[in-house]
């Protein structure tokens, strides 16, 4: 994108700071935009063209939380890329879905909802990786630990070794072999299982973002981290979490509580039964 002489990239406000640093580590200017509630707000969007250069500008779109886009969102995304405007989609979160927007390029990183200890891909015209070293086989055997023992540990010490590392690399051949063992389609399925058995026992105060799509189940509930603290107690943790940034003066959601990706029977009623609780 720097080559063509993209310069500024627009980004949606509600997003994890490690999808913007690659940007920035390109030198682009970050022009921000709000979210209504999690996706790109359309009208704000257009504002935030108005201020750039087509030839000059990327749009980063992101399907958080597996959401598709409003006809209104897909309307500007096309009329964007018809001026000559790059659309960069990050799938990562509708993996599993199927897409409705065109993009001039796809990103995936595959271990947020995956249980891999790594692999990333994207779709469109990229350097080739540069070749891995020591420190990255360190962060790749920190999260095969985290992988087997969860804790605050081991995902601390995955974060530390993960912070100095931003060069793309080849995946390691143990992640290679555990995505090809994976499969796709009965997963798919354990995901849709998951998320009705919980869905249908949500009480009143709770009410589902991301209705319909092949993700993570995320609930809207006043007392988001007061659920997730009860849900931790018991093991259960969501893959999907994003702090404030202190920096970020736009709306930010605070009441989402994102569920893991596939659940026991067991654990799906322990969800109703905690959510259940705190809504009494």
């Amino acid at each position: 994108m720097v080559r063509e002489g993209r310069r500024t990239v627009i980004v949606p406000t509600y997003a994890c700071l490690t999808m913007i640093v690659p940007w920035q580590l390109e030198g682009m200017r970050i022009e921000q935009v709000a979210c209504d509630p999690v996706m790109m707000d359309p009208a704000d969007l257009e504002r935030a063209l108005a201020r750039c250069s087509a030839d000059e500008t990327v749009v980063f779109y992101c399907e958080t939380l597996g959401c598709q886009p409003s006809r209104a969102l897909s309307d500007v995304l096309g009329e964007t890329r018809g001026r000559g405007v790059r659309v960069v989609a990050d799938r990562t979160h509708s993996m599993l879905c199927d897409s409705v927007c065109a993009a001039d390029m796809e990103l995936v990183s595959a271990r947020k909802l995956l249980s891999i200890p790594e692999i990333a891909w994207v779709d469109g015209k990229v350097d080739q990786p540069s070749r891995r070293s020591e420190a990255d086989n360190a962060l790749t055997r920190a999260r095969q630990q985290f992988l087997s023992t969860p804790s605050v540990a081991t995902f601390e010490a995955v974060e530390d070794l993960a912070d100095e590392l931003w060069t793309p690399v080849s995946p390691s051949q143990d992640a290679m072999t555990a995505l090809e063992a994976i499969d796709m389609a009965g997963l798919r399925a354990d995901v849709r299982r998951t998320r009705t058995r919980v869905e249908v026992g949500l009480p009143p105060g709770c009410t589902v973002v991301n209705e319909g799509v092949c993700a993570p189940l995320v609930v809207r509930t006043n007392h988001a981290g007061k659920a997730a603290d009860a849900l931790y107690s018991r093991g259960i943790v969501g893959p999907i979490h994003w702090d404030r940034p202190a920096s970020s003066r736009l709306e930010w959601p605070s009441d989402l509580l994102c569920l893991p990706l596939v659940m026991t029977p067991d654990q799906c009623d322990q969800c109703i039964e905690v959510l259940t609780a705190i809504h009494s």
